[in-house]
């Protein structure tokens, strides 16, 4: 989507009391809805709503319905909700909400279809609720980090693109998400770390590629990656590290091609690679370790091609010859096998 280039004319603040106007227009472009009809109107400016007061001055002067053409940042606020908000249908740039400590939701922005720069949220202590349900499209990267009573990603099942990278991390109670399942477009990278309730990624059934890399890592809980089974490339690197509960890759049952590197590390409850029966071509290097319960590489027997390293450590479960057997018959070049059982 065209990026328009803004010069910002205002920005709205609301710090001890002393508010700026809104738009540095001489012209009064306030919609006239009196008839009854709603008239949507484009505010031009970079905009920082640190009050309530600053909110509704903004919902005055964008009437029942009106887009952002520059950036929004709703930051350190009071407010439970943002319905002072609700007619907000767009931002051109980007749309971040962070550290609102009261702030329980954001169901209220219920007009939002789309921000074309990246939609970031984070730090907000007491949000439980997202609700953006009829988010269709994030041109830029999604981020949701960092909210420690948010449970699920609830409201997203509208939202079928991101631009670039879609990142959810820190967030200790996070349990599912599973409203991403109309997601089919993602940019970048995709990044889900350090989500100690996670169990599943069920939600990202509509990821056939990942553009750029791939991280699940840190997710105590997770038992399952089934929600990634229609997945059949990354164009990056793939890393499956620090998952305590996670005892297969069967999700991954799709996956054909990795094509930087593949690292699946320090997952102690995995057992087997059988998940990654369809994987043929890792372009880089290929590292194996420190999964104290693998026993068996049988899930790679169509793997044919590794570009620069083979590496299996510290496998205390796994025989060495499995892993020399493995780096006869794909050939490899560089080979690190140490720490395995004998």
């Amino acid at each position: 989507m065209h990026r328009h280039m803004v010069v910002p004319v205002c920005i709205l603040a609301v710090v001890l009391g002393a508010a700026c106007n809104i738009l540095g227009s001489e012209e009064d472009d306030t919609p006239d809805n009196s008839g009854g009809e709603c008239l949507e109107v484009i505010l031009k400016g970079d905009f920082v709503i640190e009050t309530e007061l600053g909110a509704h001055a903004l919902e005055i002067r964008g009437g029942c319905q009106y887009g952002i053409d520059g950036n929004l940042i709703i930051r350190n606020t009071r407010m439970h909700s943002l319905v002072t908000l609700s007619g907000l249908a767009y931002v051109t740039g980007d749309l971040m909400i962070y550290r609102n400590d009261q702030l329980v939701t954001l169901e209220d922005l219920k007009k939002l279809r789309r921000v074309d720069g990246n939609l970031t949220i984070r730090d907000n202590d007491k949000l439980e609720h997202l609700g953006l349900s009829e988010l269709t499209t994030v041109e830029g990267s999604l981020i949701v980090d960092s909210n420690t009573r948010l449970v699920r990603l609830d409201g997203f099942h509208e939202l079928v693109n991101v631009g670039q990278n879609l990142t959810i991390q820190y967030n200790p109670k996070l349990e599912n998400i599973e409203d991403l399942s109309s997601l089919r477009h993602l940019g970048r990278h995709l990044v889900i770390e350090r989500n100690a309730m996670l169990t599943d990624l069920d939600g990202l059934y509509g990821l056939s590629a990942i553009s750029g890399n791939m991280v699940i890592g840190t997710n105590s809980m997770l038992e399952d990656v089934s929600g990634l089974s229609n997945l059949t490339e990354v164009r990056g690197n793939l890393r499956i590290h620090h998952c305590d509960q996670l005892t297969t890759l069967a999700g991954l049952s799709s996956l054909n091609s990795v094509a930087g590197d593949l690292a699946i590390y320090s997952n102690p409850r995995l057992s087997g690679l059988e998940g990654l029966g369809n994987l043929r071509s890792v372009g880089a290097t290929l590292s194996i370790n420190d999964n104290r319960s693998l026993i068996s590489l049988d899930g790679l027997l169509r793997l044919n091609h590794v570009g620069q390293k083979l590496a299996i450590m510290d496998n205390r479960r796994l025989p060495t010859s499995q892993a020399y057997a493995l780096a006869e018959r794909i050939a490899v070049s560089q080979v690190i096998i140490t720490g395995n059982r004998d």
